[in-house]
């Protein structure tokens, strides 16, 4: 699980994955050598903070997103959520500006959002929740594992991939993501039009911890005139 927790402890709201991005390439570079299939890495100020890998001859591009939920500091102590963060009071907070390390709480009050670190922060400086890794022999609970699970599961899978891609995607949490053009470079280069995307979702009344949400089924077979 110590890949897990260092991914949880990247710095990396939605906006700002670059610092995952150099995770992510410092990782494969050190790793890919030990996979089954050596991939071709790409990246590139033309894909922002996306990384993706390429193995073999790919039919099938997995998805996993990178950034996460936070808080953006605005004036008079006053925070603007970045996606839909849950916000009560006394959550723990981390970032950093121009002046240092930022550990505070968060104070809600008559619906807005308002930090208690002792100065003035930065205008402009994120900050996320701080990391909380509790592991055992049945769960692993921390802030974030959406989807740092997912980018470990995709990780994980890396390792024995020999046909396909790897796509490490950005700011799903805040706006819709980078997935619709990196799905139309991988459709006009490698004529991919299978994925399947490695997501986390939260314990609720129809999703439950340690049991399955759904079986896989065969998708039943249609005609262009069925689907008209």
């Amino acid at each position: 699980m110590e890949l897990l927790e260092n991914l949880i402890n990247v710095h990396a709201p939605s906006g700002e994955e670059f610092r995952m991005k150099e995770f992510l390439l410092d990782y494969i570079s050190t790793q890919k050598h030990r996979w089954k299939v050596m991939p071709e890495v790409v990246y590139g100020s033309e894909f922002q903070d996306v990384v993706m890998l390429v193995f073999g001859k790919p039919r099938t591009a997995i998805f996993a997103h990178v950034d996460t939920i936070g808080f953006t500091v605005r004036y008079a102590n006053q925070l603007v959520p970045i996606g839909g963060p849950e916000a009560e009071l006394g959550f723990e907070l981390t970032g950093e500006d121009s002046i240092g390390p930022i550990d505070c709480k968060l104070l809600p009050q008559e619906g807005r959002l308002f930090h208690d670190f002792p100065r003035g922060i930065d205008r402009g400086t994120s900050l996320v929740f701080k990391s909380n890794f509790r592991l055992t022999e049945e769960y692993v609970q921390t802030p974030y594992l959406d989807n740092r699970l997912g980018v470990y599961n995709a990780l994980k899978v890396a390792e024995q991939l020999e046909d396909g891609v790897i796509a490490f995607t950005t700011y799903e949490e805040h706006g819709g993501g980078s997935v619709p053009f990196v799905l139309r470079y991988l459709e006009a280069c490698f004529q991919i039009r299978n994925a399947l995307v490695s997501d986390i979702t939260w314990v609720t009344e129809g999703v439950q911890p340690g049991e399955r949400c759904c079986d896989f089924v065969t998708r039943p077979q249609y005609s262009s005139k069925d689907l008209s």
